[in-house]
């Protein structure tokens, strides 16, 4: 029995069929194959855009709920990351014991846990926290006495939602971490690269996509201020995902220019490194501009990051910043390029001046 190759293209456009066939494929596989035909290619994206349908992924945790918890990512930069954004880029359904994490900037607390409460889930105080949610974040930190659990950097404060599912009496948890400076300095400070994706509201990011996504690997890593305290055990909570764990980089992979697995020096989540997934904004509110003079912000903050992959045998992998903080910025920002640093500083410096509005400049911590 033989199959023309117009046969072949039909059955690719039934969606019983090419989502078993392409659901066995790797992201790097699709993405070749919508290279090689237009009827394929439309096959390819059909089935991308309903496996990737990141407000199917939310409705599970917000019924009816997924565009206006995506408006509010747009107006706070909140990121989903760790496990829930790996699941994603997986193509694999939020597990229902798994906590969403929610990664987002200090200064939006109360506003992520309002619309948290609004949309009927109630704050699960930790036995150090105040029982009431808005005395709770009147904190400026307010982290577990054991510091010894405490493996991520950047974090100020942990924050857990819980809602009952009245069909099934199963709770779904949402977890928001709350950064100390910037939501990437805690994605930064994962003790493996598996873990280091994110999702804003109108994108996903894989930092390390030929690792994690076709190479089932990931690379243990340090932050600035050295290996995690119990990294371990963290890393053998995360490796549900079925990632081997590697200490050091294959000898054969440091000599691969394009894609490494593992890529170093200065990287950005939009790189060329990455995998940057666009993702449908269709009835998500954009972020509004802070003054009329301002231009409309049409990228979350994420964008603006900037980091350091170092590597020797010694040590391992270790990542790299410093965080540019002043009063004329909204947040704070990472970078790990000492020229990009100095030429912020000195437009701020100019602003300050300029405008008199001021000491400006920025510092690195």
């Amino acid at each position: 029995m033989t199959f023309t190759s117009s046969a072949c293209l039909t059955a690719l456009h039934i969606h019983l069929i090419h989502d078993e066939l392409l659901g066995l494929c790797s992201v790097r596989t699709l993405l070749r194959l919508r290279r090689t035909c237009r009827a394929v290619h439309q096959a390819v994206d059909d089935y991308m855009r309903n496996v990737y349908n990141i407000d199917l992924f939310l409705d599970r945790l917000f019924p009816d709920s997924s565009r206006a918890f995506r408006s509010l990512q747009a107006r706070t930069g909140t990121l989903i990351g760790g496990l829930s954004a790996l699941r994603f880029l997986q193509r694999i359904a939020h597990p229902p014991t798994e906590p969403l994490e929610l990664y987002i900037h200090a200064c939006h607390r109360r506003e992520v846990g309002r619309w948290l409460l609004r949309t009927g889930y109630i704050f699960s105080a930790a036995p150090h926290q105040t029982p009431e949610f808005e005395a709770e974040i009147s904190n400026t930190i307010n982290l577990p006495p054991d510091e010894s659990v405490q493996i991520l950097d950047g974090v100020a404060m942990i924050l857990r939602f819980c809602r009952a599912v009245p069909e099934t009496g199963m709770i779904r948890e949402v977890k928001v971490i709350v950064a100390e400076n910037n939501p990437m300095e805690v994605i930064l400070s994962f003790y493996s690269t598996c873990l280091m994706n994110v999702i804003s509201f109108n994108k996903a990011y894989c930092l390390f996509p030929r690792a994690t996504l076709e190479m089932g690997q990931t690379l243990v890593t340090s932050s600035p201020s050295g290996l995690p305290r119990r990294y371990r055990q963290g890393t053998e909570q995360h490796l549900s995902s079925g990632h081997t764990l590697l200490h050091h980089i294959p000898h054969d992979e440091l000599h691969v220019i394009s894609p490494a697995a593992y890529p170093l020096g200065w990287r950005w989540v939009h790189d060329g490194c990455s995998w940057v997934l666009p993702l449908s904004i269709d009835g998500v509110e954009s972020r509004a501009r802070r003054t009329t003079l301002a231009h409309p912000l049409f990228e979350d903050p994420v964008t603006i990051c900037n980091w350091q992959v170092r590597y020797s045998h010694s040590k391992g992998a270790s990542v790299h910043f410093g965080v540019m903080r002043s009063e004329h910025l909204k947040y704070k920002y990472l970078s790990a390029d000492p020229d990009l640093t100095s030429f912020i500083a000195r437009s701020l410096a100019h602003t300050t001046s300029q405008f008199a509005q001021g000491e400006g400049g920025t510092r690195r911590a």
